[in-house]
C-alpha cells in the first residue's frame, strides 16, 4: 500500500515536470533588437526616375478681326426708277470676334462658343433732273450692323494649320437716312453664316505680341438670308487676324 502511494507520487511529480517543460518549449520569445536583420538593395541612379507633373493648361481666349470681300447687291423701293442696286461703298465688311476656347468634345478637335460684331456699309445712286442743264447724282447711304452669335470647331491636326468650321447666327439692323430716293429704312433680319477658314500659327510672328499668340487665316464664308426683302445671298473671302491671349 505504501509502495502505490510512491509510485503515485513520482507518477505526478514526473507529469508536472513535463508539461512544465513543454509549456516553455512551447512559448515564443520576441526577437531582440540585435537578431532583427535589415535587408538593402542598391538602386543604380539610371533605374530613378522622376516624373515632372505638367500643369493642367489654362482656357485661353482669342480676339479675332478680320475683312472680308462679301458684298451684297440688291434693289429695294426708290422714287427714280433709274436707282442703282445698293452695293460696297468702300471699306470691306468688318468682323471683330471673342473666341472662348472652354469646350474639348474630344482628341479631334476644340470647339469654341463665339460672340462677335459685324459692319459694312453701302450705298445706291440715281441721277435726276434739275433746273440746270446737269443731271444731278442722288446717293443713298445704308448701314448693316450684326451680331456673330455661334461657336467655331477647330480640327486638330497636329501641324501650324489649323482648319476651323464655323457656323453663326447673324441678328442684323438695317438702316437708311431719307434721301432723294426714299424715306429711309429702318428694319432687323436674322440671317446665317457658315465658314471654313485655315489660321497658321508661327512662333516666330508671336514674338512680335509679347505673351499672346498670333494667328493668320485666309477663308471663305456664305451669308444666307433676307432683310426687309433685301437679299443678302452671298459668298465672300476673308482675311483673319487673331491674337490667342
Amino acid at each position: 500500500m505504501k509502495l502505490f502511494q510512491i509510485t503515485i507520487e513520482i507518477l505526478l511529480v514526473l507529469g508536472i515536470s513535463q508539461g512544465a517543460l513543454a509549456a516553455k518549449k512551447a512559448k515564443k520569445t520576441a526577437p531582440s533588437i540585435e537578431e532583427k536583420q535589415i535587408f538593402s538593395m542598391p538602386v543604380s541612379q539610371s533605374a530613378i526616375q522622376i516624373e515632372a507633373q505638367t500643369l493642367p493648361s489654362r482656357k485661353r481666349k482669342s480676339l479675332e478681326v478680320g475683312f472680308s470681300t462679301w458684298s451684297p447687291k440688291f434693289a429695294l423701293s426708290s422714287y427714280l426708277s433709274n436707282t442703282g442696286e445698293f452695293g460696297r461703298a468702300n471699306l470691306p465688311l468688318l468682323n471683330i470676334n471673342l473666341i472662348s476656347h472652354s469646350i474639348e468634345p474630344g482628341a479631334h478637335g476644340q470647339l469654341s462658343p463665339t460672340i462677335g460684331f459685324a459692319f459694312i456699309n453701302l450705298d445706291r445712286k440715281a441721277s435726276f433732273d434739275s433746273a440746270s442743264t446737269v443731271p444731278q447724282i442722288a446717293h443713298e447711304s445704308l448701314n448693316l450692323f450684326s451680331l456673330r452669335l455661334g461657336a467655331e470647331y477647330m480640327f486638330s491636326v497636329g501641324s501650324q494649320f489649323k482648319p476651323l468650321l464655323g457656323l453663326y447666327l447673324l441678328p442684323t439692323w438695317m438702316v437708311a437716312a431719307r434721301t432723294e430716293l426714299d424715306n429711309g429704312l429702318s428694319a432687323y433680319g436674322l440671317p446665317v453664316e457658315a465658314s471654313f477658314d485655315l489660321l497658321y500659327d508661327s512662333q516666330k510672328l508671336s514674338k512680335l505680341v509679347g505673351d499672346a499668340d498670333l494667328l493668320l487665316g485666309l477663308g471663305i464664308h456664305d451669308i444666307y438670308g433676307s432683310v426687309s426683302g433685301a437679299d443678302l445671298n452671298g459668298l465672300g473671302v476673308q482675311g483673319i487676324f487673331r491674337l490667342r491671349m
